[in-house]
């Protein structure tokens, strides 16, 4: 049975992950061209389109509100889960990104999850394929955490005016997070 605050956690995350009214694209992606260039260890930044991605990019003072890893099959080792992959994903399993998602923690999904967006392919640069590849490994170690939802509230707090918020929460207002190991953030996950 879920507690209240459970319960309230999941209606403001139920809220706050609806579509905007509003989206505009800068870029159409060619996604054939897009999967050429991809290499594993980029890090794909989206402008998203849900209510919350308005709020991000205000008090990121950034134009992406979300970043996945593309990891490409990595993932695609073992014959049950390449057959569960290709079954859920088809052709575009060979084209993975992970990422945290607020209503389903980190995950895996298609590259092209996001061809309708503005993103941007950041490639890192100095990176040995051994460090590529630590980076690789640990984004396999986060699949399955939970989203950390108290970085939500901890963002949000900063949306309300500085004599609204208690003392104690303002002592408190550089502290993100749960700061619980099995929780993420987008950021965080490939900070």
């Amino acid at each position: 049975m879920r507690s209240p605050a459970q319960a309230l956690a999941e209606w403001v995350v139920s809220r706050i992950t609806r579509p905007r009214q509003e989206y505009r694209r800068y870029v159409f992606n060619d996604p054939e061209k897009l999967k050429s260039r991809i290499r594993p260890g980029d890090v794909v930044l989206v402008d998203g389109d849900q209510r919350v991605s308005q709020v991000v990019k205000y008090l990121t003072m950034s134009p992406w509100s979300h970043s996945a890893i593309f990891v490409g099959s990595r993932f695609l080792r073992d014959a049950a889960q390449r057959a569960e992959t290709r079954r859920q994903f088809g052709p575009e399993s060979r084209y993975l990104i992970v990422e945290a998602l607020v209503d389903r923690g980190v995950v895996v999904s298609p590259l092209v999850k996001y061809i309708d967006f503005n993103i941007r392919v950041c490639r890192p640069h100095g990176l040995t394929r051994e460090q590529i590849e630590t980076v690789l490994d640990e984004a396999a170690a986060r699949l399955g955490f939970h989203y950390d939802r108290r970085n939500i509230l901890d963002l949000f707090r900063y949306l309300l005016p500085m004599r609204l918020v208690p003392m104690r929460l303002r002592e408190d207002a550089l502290h993100f997070g749960s700061g619980k190991d099995t929780e993420t953030i987008c950021s965080s996950f490939l900070a």
